[in-house]
């Protein structure tokens, strides 16, 4: 319905190079005006008007009409972070793909000249107030090339950087290799990387030692550093700095858990009794 209608006649101003934002009012020193609720499906279409007079409100998800320039539609959101901890993701060409579907379920693809940047360091950061961080890194991957090709990148130098590049020929490393430059050291190792193939992938930090495996098989570990860097640069899934080593292929599933050695798992023995066993 109606409400109201008006004329504008403002000009925007280019020279303030601004950013278009949604949930808060620019940057202005001590007034944010952040909104707080739930938003869904917000489109903007630029061009043509879309309603012109009252109408009845779309009981479905909006569809990407003529001239829509954005459409923020949760229900067919296909990239995004499951755990809702980020502050901010950014997905720089990979695309949802049904290609290579895992589990039935659409994968990301990645073309050889696409990153995801994940602008929220600290997060990612394996250290905290100098103790040094247990994880675990893992996802399916489906390398489609022969090249050496980023699996993720965090790099503020040469000394200080978690990078892991996949190598699935012989091209001056072991076929079907992993390249790790971790905290000032680079090792090489054959996991068995393939091409045309699901296979998951796991880096894991546990005590003093990190672990690689394979589709769950142990392929590698070695004794850690006696502490590790603090990482500031951003998270990268697809891309080595800011231009080289691009991911080709299909990745599904990535997941980032600090705090937490996954694998092996071990389960704490317990001594079954008629009240704890059921």
């Amino acid at each position: 319905v109606s409400v109201g209608t008006g004329t504008f006649n403002g000009t925007y101003n280019t020279s303030l190079n601004h950013i278009s934002r949604i949930g808060r009012f620019m940057d202005y020193t001590g007034i944010s005006h952040d909104f707080h609720g739930y938003i869904s499906d917000l489109r903007i279409v630029k061009g043509s008007v879309v309603y012109t007079g009252n109408f009845t409100p779309p009981t479905a998800p909006l569809t990407a009409v003529t001239n829509t320039k954005l459409l923020l539609n949760g229900n067919n959101a296909k990239i995004f972070d499951a755990s809702q901890v980020l502050e901010e993701l950014t997905v720089d060409g990979a695309v949802a793909s049904s290609g290579q579907q895992h589990f039935s379920e659409n994968t990301i693809y990645f073309d050889g000249n696409d990153v995801i940047n994940l602008s929220d360091s600290e997060r990612f950061n394996l250290r905290s107030a100098g103790d040094d961080k247990d994880f675990t890194i893992e996802s399916w991957i489906y390398k489609t090339n022969t090249s050496k090709d980023t699996w993720l990148c965090q790099r503020n130098s040469s000394t200080t950087e978690l990078s892991i590049l996949l190598d699935a020929n012989a091209s001056g490393y072991v076929a079907g290799s992993v390249d790790v430059e971790y905290d000032s050291g680079q090792f090489i190792f054959d996991a068995g990387i393939t091409r045309n193939a699901w296979q998951h992938i796991a880096f894991v930090r546990s005590g003093n030692r990190v672990n690689w495996y394979t589709d769950g098989v142990l392929k590698h570990t070695r004794t850690e550093p006696a502490s590790l860097v603090d990482y500031s640069a951003d998270f990268q899934i697809g891309r080595f700095g800011s231009n080289q080593h691009y991911y080709n292929g299909y990745i599904h599933d990535f997941r980032f858990t600090k705090d937490t050695s996954r694998y092996p798992y071990t389960a704490t023995p317990v001594t079954l009794t008629t009240t704890n066993s059921g």
